[in-house]
């Protein structure tokens, strides 16, 4: 069994680890993009509310 597991190339455990470091990776991306855009939105009112005062 663990002959096959390396012809395969992985183990199950290896494949979720794989797959929580990717789902971690994607996640933290996602929270950067997100807190870039809302910082950006804030900018942009910041600078709607100076015009208009």
């Amino acid at each position: 069994m663990i002959k096959d597991n390396k012809i395969k190339g992985s183990s199950p455990l290896l494949e979720r680890y794989l797959q929580k470091t990717m789902t971690d990776h994607v996640q933290n991306i996602d929270e950067e993009i997100l807190a870039k855009a809302i910082k950006t939105l804030l900018a942009e009112e910041k600078d709607k509310n100076k015009h208009l005062n």
